[in-house]
């Protein structure tokens, strides 16, 4: 089965879940009236239920009889709306991440919240205008170890937070120098999205638009390899996963044409990867 979030422009019940057949390409169901906009949905490890995010709304949906089993609310807070959200290994607990910078971790099946945290201030460099500072960067993905209490997130500045969600102590954390062509450095982290953990839970993969491709961070202290796949010329990562099977790591990316009349083209590759 396949779930896909699906919204109805401006209407406040206008928030669907799409539940299909991958093998026929029929759709099965629709869970409607979910609040709008939805952002995302995830699957627990049993495929017993569906976590899906309306705009300040947390649901559990049973994939078998296609109902709401359980909601919660939102704080009702400024760039308060859900932008990633994930099931932990036991099933047991759900991680979410909010435009706001917060990551809340949530006890299933009652969706109780347990512990947040946050992906920190913006390390751009200040403005003289208050007007035009920085905000509060977005949570934009997390992601669970798979045998450890670690909880790693990233923000849309591209820095990479992991945390023991058991006590809520920081582990490690990273956010990258940047100079310009003037040589002048400042504080500035490179766009990434997507992370994962490594099966051994011992390195997070990340996708880096700065060098069109991915690397591996340490998850336990500060490490990092450079480029691991450099993707083709004029293209740009648009997402990144890895199987929790065999490690096996699927991009997306799209391929551009400068200089010629055609759009970009999408296109994945599926790699195998392997730690030495």
């Amino acid at each position: 089965m396949l779930a896909t979030p699906s919204s109805t422009p401006y209407t406040k019940s206008g928030g669907h879940l799409l539940l299909w057949d991958m093998a026929t390409g029929q759709r099965l169901a629709s869970v409607d009236d979910l609040s709008w906009p939805v952002c995302c949905a995830s699957f627990n490890p049993a495929g017993t239920l569906i976590a899906v995010a309306g705009s300040l709304t947390v649901y559990l949906v049973d994939p078998s009889t296609r109902q709401i089993v359980r909601e919660a609310e939102m704080e009702r807070v400024g760039n308060g709306s859900i932008q990633a959200m994930e099931f932990g290994p036991s099933g047991d607990l759900l991680a979410t991440g909010k435009r706001n910078g917060k990551v809340e971790l949530w006890r299933v099946p009652d969706l109780t919240l347990v512990r947040t945290f946050s992906v920190g201030r913006s390390f751009r460099p200040a403005t003289a205008s208050p007007e035009d500072a920085p905000g509060t960067p977005q949570a934009k993905s997390v992601a669970f170890a798979h045998n450890k209490s670690r909880l790693a997130a990233n923000n849309s500045e591209g820095s990479v937070f992991v945390w023991d969600f058991s006590t809520g102590k920081e582990i490690v954390h990273y956010a990258y120098g940047y100079s310009d062509n003037r040589g002048n450095s400042s504080v500035f982290a490179p766009l990434a999205n997507s992370l994962f953990f490594t099966l051994d839970d011992a390195w997070l993969l990340t996708a880096d638009q700065e060098t069109k491709g991915i690397r591996l961070l340490g998850a336990k202290r500060q490490k990092q390899t450079g480029n691991l796949l450099p993707l083709p010329k004029h293209s740009e990562v648009a997402a990144l996963s890895v199987s929790p099977t065999d490690g096996s790591v699927a991009v997306a990316y799209r391929r551009f044409y400068p200089g010629e009349e055609r759009p970009p083209l999408a296109e994945f590759e599926i790699w195998s990867l392997k730690l030495r």
